[in-house]
């Protein structure tokens, strides 16, 4: 879809997890790094931190797999 859409168009990935958790209801679900990589602009995040122990850590620790620098 890249080639017909504008350059600033947004890429928003919903269903954010972390690889060893529960998918909850989530039909599709997709890692921080994964969304990246696959070219999202933006991530959706809700109960990995919410329900978290720990929210601000979770959010730190989603925050840096979605910062990790993409290797091809």
């Amino acid at each position: 879809m890249r080639p017909h859409l504008p350059d600033d168009f947004l890429f928003i990935t919903p269903g954010i997890r972390l690889a060893d958790a529960h998918v909850d209801d989530q039909v599709r679900v997709m890692t921080p790094d994964a969304a990246r990589r696959a070219g999202s602009s933006g991530i959706v995040v809700g109960r990995p931190i919410t329900q978290a122990t720990d929210p601000v850590a979770a959010y730190q620790h989603i925050k840096s797999l979605w910062e990790e620098p993409i290797h091809e």
